[in-house]
């Protein structure tokens, strides 16, 4: 939750939220009438008024009984303020110093050590647990070019926020939290994730990885055997990302703190259809980890995964009275042209239904559950083992 910006305006009830505010001193909410001099009839020509139909904005008491015009001196009384007037509240100064104060409070009482850094007006070392942070405040008089220093040293940075439409243009590996947040529900939970947050230089490392297991995927994908993708690898795939427990719960904490990285583009197909959907990957693992499903894996390794490859898949399912609720795809290609497929049962079903792992999603797995030395080792192994069958059978053809 962020705190409006300054001069929003409630011409309704106020939200709950903005109360507290107010009531914790956090911001200052002035109550004011907006007069429109719209004059007056009446059938006593003494009471009649004509109106300049000029606006006069002006603070207004909690007891309104006479209202005043600044451009015609036009006085209207308290029956008549429901018809030209309108009453509002407007926020028109928020409390820089007691939301930071008490932020600061709230983080230091959990344990975790502060340090002021001079000359850097809402700049601190934040330690958790052995781990230290550049921390940020988002104020009026706040150093951000902090956060440029941070970023080229690959430091980890924290941006505490307050203010909505005041947040700068950060990067991916920047981890931002509402101040509001901290003091609504304390830091405790925060300092936990901050401890196990891998660092920005580790995340960064993780995506420049991820291209490079995919290229070896893809370079590899016309050498496997569909029977390798089948069986051994699909196995070892889906034994891992259950087992991985830890790696699990680092990469959820990841995605938790950089949300841009949850979402993976892919390229939908067909007229009608939008160029680009996202696969939410947080989701998507949550539908295998369940493992209450029963679905059959099949290998695409140069071919493309089409909407023929699910009704075929759905109709071996069925043919073999298997019970399934979602059918699971493991492909060495990016050649997938049913993502609308996959979008489509999950807008219907509220869950992915139909998964689907293709060379990108398959990296993006490997390397941040932290087994993709040993995925690649084994379908290195396939290739070689194919190679040597394939050599085998060559031999054993020639004439004596």
């Amino acid at each position: 939750m962020l705190i409006p910006v300054l001069g929003t305006r409630y011409t309704d009830d106020l939200p709950s939220y903005v109360l507290n505010l107010k009531n914790n001193n956090y911001i200052n909410l002035d109550k004011f009438i907006e007069l429109d001099c719209i004059g007056r009839e009446s059938t006593n020509i003494g009471d009649r008024m004509i109106g300049c139909r000029k606006m006069t904005i002006l603070p207004a008491e909690d007891e309104i009984d006479l209202v005043e015009c600044s451009h015609c001196d036009n006085n209207y009384f308290e029956e008549e303020i429901a018809l030209c007037c309108n009453i509002y509240f407007e926020i028109t100064s928020i409390n820089y110093s007691k939301i930071f104060e008490d932020t600061l409070n709230l983080i230091e009482s959990t344990g975790c050590a502060l340090l002021r850094i001079n000359n850097r007006t809402g700049n601190y070392l934040l330690q958790v647990e052995g781990r230290q942070y550049l921390l940020v405040l988002e104020g009026e008089a706040t150093d951000f070019l902090s956060i440029s220093k941070a970023i080229q040293e690959k430091d980890g940075l924290i941006f505490i926020k307050l203010v909505e439409n005041k947040i700068p243009t950060l990067p991916d590996t920047i981890v931002s939290i509402s101040a509001i947040d901290i003091i609504t529900s304390g830091f405790e939970k925060e300092k936990y994730r901050l401890r196990d947050l891998p660092s920005a230089q580790n995340v960064i490392e993780s995506i420049q990885k991820i291209s490079l297991v995919e290229e070896e995927i893809l370079s590899k994908s016309s050498l496997v055997t569909w029977q390798a993708v089948e069986n051994e690898l699909t196995n070892f795939f889906l034994d891992k990302l259950r087992s991985q427990q830890i790696e699990l719960y680092k990469y959820r904490t990841m995605l938790d703190s950089y949300p841009r990285f949850r979402r993976i583009p892919v390229n939908a197909a067909g007229a009608g259809n939008a160029d680009k959907l996202t696969i939410d990957l947080l989701d998507y693992l949550d539908e295998v980890i369940r493992g209450d499903f029963t679905a059959d894996a099949k290998c695409y390794t140069t071919t493309a995964v089409d909407h023929h490859t699910i009704e075929k898949v759905q109709h071996h399912l069925s043919k073999d009275k298997f019970n399934s609720k979602r059918i699971l795809i493991l492909a060495t290609t990016n050649k997938v042209t049913c993502w609308d497929d996959v979008h489509n049962y999950k807008i219907s079903t509220g869950q992915y239904r139909l998964l689907i792992f293709s060379a990108r999603i398959i990296s993006e797995v490997v390397v941040h559950l932290d087994f993709a030395n040993e995925f690649l080792s084994l379908l290195q192994n396939c290739v070689a083992a194919d190679n040597h069958i394939k050599s085998t059978k060559k031999k054993s053809t020639k004439t004596p």
